[in-house]
Formats: C-alpha cells, sequence, structure tokens
C-alpha cells in the first residue's frame, strides 16, 4: 500500500510527524490522513519526500525500484522545481517563480546608476509584461479543476523560471497532456524572452544558482 512506503519513509528520517508535515509544506492534520490512508499520496507529494528522505519516488508511489536514490535522480525539469522550491502548492509555486523574477528585476528597477536603472517607459513595460503572464496563470489557478489546463500552468512556470535556452518540454512526462500550440504557451515564451532581454544576465540560466529560495 502507498500510504505504507509513505510511513517507513517518515518514520526513518528522525523528524516527527508534524515536523514532518511543515518540512514539506503540508498541515499536520491533512498529512496524518495521508498517512493513515484516509487520503491519496500524489506524485508531487511523493517527490517532496523524495527531497528531505532520499526515498524514491517512484518506490513510493509502486514499490518498485531502489527504496533510496540521489533525490534529483532521473528528475524532470517540473519535478527538479518542485524540489527546489520545497513545496507541493502550484499556486505557491507560481507566487515563489515571481518572486524570483522580482527580486532580479530589483537591481534595475532600483538602482540610482542612471546607467543601470530603468526609466520610466520600460518599468511600466516590465509590470505589463508581469501582469500578463499573472494573468494567464491566475486564470487556471481560480478557474480549472486540473488535466490539461493544470499541465500548462505548469509548463507556463517551467519557461518563466528556466528559460527557453536548454529547455526540452518534450523530454518531461508533461508532453502527452501539454498542448505546445496553445497561444498562452506561446506568449509566455514571448514574455519570457522579453523579460530576459529587459533585466539581462540575471535570468540566464548559466548566470545563477540552481536553488530559486537562495537566490533572494
Amino acid at each position: 500500500m502507498i500510504y505504507k512506503r509513505l510511513r517507513i519513509a517518515v518514520d526513518d528520517c528522525g523528524l516527527n510527524q508534524k515536523e514532518f508535515a511543515l518540512r514539506i509544506g503540508k498541515s499536520p492534520n491533512g498529512f496524518n490522513a495521508i498517512v493513515r490512508g484516509h487520503k491519496l499520496v500524489n506524485k508531487t507529494l511523493a517527490l517532496a519526500v523524495q527531497a528531505l528522505t532520499s526515498y524514491s519516488a517512484e518506490w513510493i508511489m509502486t514499490g518498485e525500484g531502489p527504496r533510496k536514490i540521489n533525490p534529483l535522480e532521473g528528475l524532470d525539469h517540473w519535478s527538479r522545481l518542485v524540489l527546489e522550491l520545497s513545496n507541493n502548492s502550484d499556486r505557491k509555486i507560481a507566487e515563489l517563480v515571481f518572486f524570483w523574477l522580482d527580486s532580479k528585476a530589483a537591481a534595475r528597477k532600483f538602482s540610482f546608476d542612471k546607467d543601470q536603472s530603468w526609466n520610466k517607459k520600460t518599468l511600466s513595460r516590465y509590470e505589463e509584461l508581469i501582469q500578463e503572464a499573472k494573468g494567464f496563470l491566475f486564470d487556471i489557478l481560480n478557474n480549472s479543476e486540473g488535466g490539461e489546463e493544470q499541465v500548462l500552468l505548469r509548463g507556463m512556470l517551467l519557461i518563466l523560471y528556466n528559460g527557453l535556452e536548454g529547455l526540452d518540454l518534450e523530454s518531461d512526462e508533461m508532453k502527452f497532456l501539454l498542448n505546445f500550440e496553445d497561444f498562452r504557451l506561446e506568449r509566455v515564451k514571448e514574455i519570457r524572452s522579453e523579460l530576459e532581454n529587459l533585466i539581462g544576465d540575471g535570468l540566464k540560466k548559466e548566470n545563477r544558482t540552481s536553488n530559486v529560495i537562495t537566490d533572494w
């Protein structure tokens, strides 16, 4: 049973159940219902447990493969992003991605160096781009029941965080559900490209750390 394998990982980590739940972004009561088998274990939760304990998400979900692995081994782009942000909520991940984007823009927004600081027109354009991207995500987060729309949301977050260079969405598990021709996905690609032009090297993957949390 999945919840029994989850229980093994929890019991082996050295934390009490309340501390464990808080570490992976779950309420203690909600997590208690999961480890007792009253609520389903999903892959996102299993990935958060993998990050904390090294117990394989695949083993937790299916009982197959080794119990313990390198937490980042074999993960697709979305799974790595979930682990980097240490939270299992799409809404929270979206917030953190936009916090990160704004932290990268801060050097331009608040600089007193006339050669680095944005003028009013550029600042206004940055805000327009951010609001447009947020609008797409807001609609999905507040109106979607999951499925293809949730996959689209995650695809857009991947693009906003990772950029286009070196990112092959089609190699990820979401490739079977993600509509690569959706106008919103295409527009977010354009927004990310323009943001990179505005902000500069700070958004380029090779010029930042791998963990978004440590960036601000």
